[in-house]
């Protein structure tokens, strides 16, 4: 089990932080603060749905299955 990283809104999984680095090297930063508001947020979303650079973007569908 993972231990929780604490931030000052929230709690995060170590695996969620290293995957919020996969993204930010991914998006050509060295450190966050070189992107901007819009982009850390696509990034925050990415990391909840748990998804990583290069693999299959997993989409959330509201409509019900046939």
């Amino acid at each position: 089990m993972s231990k929780p990283i604490a931030n000052s809104d929230a709690t995060y999984s170590e695996e969620q932080t290293d995957l919020f680095s996969e993204w930010v090297k991914h998006f050509g930063a060295v450190d966050a603060r070189e992107l901007d508001l819009g982009t850390l947020m696509v990034i925050r979303e990415l990391v909840v749905n748990g998804s990583a650079p290069g693999a299959p973007e997993r989409r959330r569908s509201s409509a019900p299955a046939c």
